[in-house]
C-alpha cells in the first residue's frame, strides 16, 4: 500500500489518483467497499488534529454515521487534502467525481477495480493462491495494525467492529512488521510507558519544587 500511496501523490491522472485515494483511504481507515463509494465531500474534515471521517458502516446501521479520527498530518492527510482540492464541490456530491463529472454516482464493485487499476500500474500482484478484492483493504489494514502490536480493543475501536470475533476473521497473525505498517497504524500504538513514566515523574517533580527524576530506583536489601 506504500507503492499506492507514492502512485497516488505522483501521478498526473485524475483517473488515476482517484484509484489509488481510494484504495489508500480504504486500507487507512479499514472500510468496507460501499463506506468509501458513500462518501461525499461533507463527510470529510481537516482539522488541526488530523483528518476525519463520517461513515455509514453496517455495524452501526446503514443511515446511521460514525465519525472516525486519523491524528496527525502525515502523506495520509495531505493525499486527501490534496484530492479535495483538486475535486471542488458541494457537499452533497460524491468523493469520488472527477472535477468535470461532478454528478457522478459509483457503487461498491469501483473500489475493487480501481485497486486492481492501481496494482497493475506497480505491476503488484497477490501472494501464489491468494485474490485480492475490495474487501482485502479492511483485512489489509487490520492486519497491519496487529503486524505493529495494535491492540485488538484499538483496531476494532477505529475500523468499527462491534465485537471481537468479527475482528478475528480479518487478522493474519503471521504477517510481520513493516515501515508502511508503522507509517499507516503508529497512531493506535499505546505510548511508550518509559515515556510516560517520565512524564509523572516530572509531574511530581514540579508539584513538590522538586528536581526531575528520570528514573525510578527501587532499593532492596542484599
Amino acid at each position: 500500500m506504500g507503492a499506492i500511496l507514492t502512485l497516488a501523490h505522483s501521478t498526473p491522472s485524475p483517473s488515476i489518483r482517484r484509484a489509488a485515494t481510494a484504495s489508500v483511504l480504504c486500507y487507512v481507515f479499514m472500510l468496507r467497499a460501499d463506506s468509501c463509494v458513500r462518501l461525499k465531500h461533507r463527510h470529510v474534515s481537516f482539522t488541526a488534529q488530523g483528518l476525519a471521517l463520517q461513515l455509514h458502516v453496517k455495524t452501526r446501521g446503514r443511515y446511521i454515521f460514525t465519525t472516525v479520527h486519523r491524528p496527525g498530518h502525515d502523506e495520509v492527510y495531505q493525499l486527501l487534502r490534496d484530492w479535495v482540492r483538486m475535486c471542488r464541490a458541494p457537499g452533497q456530491a460524491s468523493l469520488w467525481a472527477l472535477p468535470d463529472r461532478q454528478y457522478d454516482t459509483f457503487t461498491s464493485p469501483c473500489i475493487n477495480r480501481w485497486f486492481q487499476a492501481s496494482c497493475d500500474i506497480l505491476s503488484l500482484r497477490p501472494p501464489p493462491g491468494e485474490k485480492w478484492v475490495g474487501h482485502s483493504h479492511r483485512s489489509g489494514g487490520a492486519t497491519a495494525a496487529l503486524s505493529v502490536d495494535a491492540s485488538l480493543p484499538a483496531i476494532a475501536r477505529f475500523g468499527v467492529w462491534d465485537h471481537m470475533g468479527s475482528l478475528q476473521a480479518y487478522l493474519d497473525a503471521s504477517v510481520g512488521p513493516s515501515a508502511d505498517a508503522l507509517l499507516f497504524f503508529e497512531h493506535l500504538l499505546k505510548p511508550s510507558l518509559t515515556a510516560v513514566s517520565y512524564q509523572l515523574s516530572a509531574h511530581h517533580a514540579q508539584a513538590q519544587g522538586l528536581p526531575r527524576t528520570y528514573h525510578s530506583v527501587l532499593l532492596c536489601d542484599a
